[in-house]
């Protein structure tokens, strides 16, 4: 479900959220919901790695 939810976040500014989300076969509050939360351990060092890497 993340990787279809960081796609969505990654497209928003190209495609309506709710088309992306009926797509993906996922719920658009479901979506909202997911890009409120705060960041898992996980997801901040991806981040953190991905900055040392680019």
């Amino acid at each position: 479900m993340t990787e279809k939810y960081e796609f969505i976040d990654g497209e928003a500014g190209n495609f309506p959220v709710q088309r992306m989300c009926t797509w993906a076969g996922v719920s658009t509050p479901g979506f909202y919901h997911w890009r409120s939360r705060p960041l898992l351990a996980t997801a901040k060092r991806r981040a953190e790695l991905k900055a040392v890497i680019l």
